[in-house]
């Protein structure tokens, strides 16, 4: 897929007045753990105790960056959820700062308002997903 195809479809999901109630923001909503960082290695390292990766996080998914930069110069919001704790906001935005995160949103406990869902897993929350192959996606929107 081109360049020029994935922008239209991107285009066609969104303009979708049957599917896409008006009311619903612009934003493309990403998830941090599997999606933005890429926690398999620190995983290994909590013994099966998740508190123990409390204020850690995995290296950066530099494919799914670059996507979001991409999406955010087309004129969607960036929304970046996380079911982690409301504690770990700050540890979450040195993350986000120090690899250079593009975001307009933050939330933790809950999923925000969104139109597009970058997850690393597909969930029924009464949304279309997209990105099923969410790095193979990301590769083919990216490329130039």
């Amino acid at each position: 897929m081109t360049l020029s195809r994935a922008l239209d479809k991107i285009s066609q999901i969104t303009a979708d007045k049957v599917n896409w109630p008006n009311h619903l923001p612009k934003v493309i909503a990403f998830d941090i753990d599997g999606t933005l960082s890429d926690n398999r290695k620190l995983m290994k390292t909590l013994n099966g105790n998740p508190l123990r990766g409390c204020g850690k996080f995995g290296e950066p998914n530099k494919e799914v960056i670059k996507g979001m930069r991409f999406v955010r110069k087309l004129g969607y919001k960036i929304a970046i959820y996380t079911a982690r704790a409301k504690s770990e906001t700050q540890p979450l935005k040195r993350w986000l700062n120090k690899h250079k995160v593009p975001y307009d949103y933050l939330w933790l406990d809950k999923k925000p308002p969104f139109i597009i869902l970058v997850d690393d897993r597909v969930v029924d929350v009464g949304k279309k997903m997209w990105f099923r192959d969410l790095l193979s996606k990301l590769r083919i929107i990216c490329q130039k």
